[in-house]
């Protein structure tokens, strides 16, 4: 069993609590698929990546301009279950290293990284788009 490393996180609203909470208990063993999905603009990149468990409950991360995570959102079968995101209004170190931290076990987990080297703002992800664990 593989589980992440949540550490804390203060202020939460009702539903990024509930994400919080799903984090806590989310086995990385159970994803078992991984869709990629680049937005390619004139001006720069983003990219989804698009994790689904075995219980169809579905984890997005938004990479703006392939370069960092803004916000995670996760929802199952039934419901919405949260988002944790960065304030662009405001600078909340604490919450863009906690985004991070969970992005980076993710990364590890499913060995993105030598990937994520070769996009930018400017160049798209270019590889398979769906993998199948």
């Amino acid at each position: 069993m593989k589980k992440l490393k949540v550490g804390t996180l203060e202020n939460l609203s009702s539903l990024e609590k509930e994400l919080f909470d799903f984090f806590k208990e989310l086995n990385l063993e159970n994803i078992s698929k991984l869709k990629i999905s680049p937005e390619i603009d004139a001006d720069f990149n983003d990219t989804f990546f698009i994790f689904k468990t075995k219980a169809n409950e579905v984890i997005q991360f938004y990479y703006e301009r392939n370069q960092r995570i803004i916000n995670i959102n996760a929802w199952n079968r039934m419901s919405y279950i949260g988002k944790i995101a960065i304030n662009r209004d405001e600078v909340d170190e604490k919450r863009e290293k906690w985004l991070n931290s969970i992005w980076e076990q993710f990364v590890d987990y499913f060995n993105l990284r030598i990937r994520l080297m070769f996009i930018s703002v400017t160049v798209p992800w270019r590889w398979n788009t769906v993998f199948i664990y």
